[in-house]
């Protein structure tokens, strides 16, 4: 990532049409590094908003996801509109 980046924004969620789900965990890594988590259980978006500024100038973002428990029916995971924003508002995305 470039120096200066300040957060990484986006969605996860579960796709329209998914009937019953029991989750899937989403998960932001960066060089390893664990700096986001959350589990879906139901077909809606959900914003995330990670503070960057303590990665600027790193080489590895990593977006995980994994089914949530037994079984991977309807589990249709999704990631939205990420982006980098490099300031204080959105007109700065990367």
């Amino acid at each position: 990532m470039p120096e200066g980046v300040k957060t990484l924004v986006g969605y996860t969620g579960i796709r329209d049409g998914a009937k019953i789900t029991d989750g899937v965990d989403f998960e932001i890594r960066i060089n390893g590094e664990s700096v986001w988590q959350r589990n879906h259980d139901l077909p809606q978006w959900e914003k995330f908003d990670v503070d960057m500024t303590k990665y600027s100038g790193t080489t590895v973002v990593e977006f995980v996801t994994r089914k949530g428990k037994d079984n991977s029916s309807y589990d249709w995971a999704c990631w939205g509109e990420p982006a980098i924003l490099l300031g204080q508002s959105s007109n700065e995305a990367l």
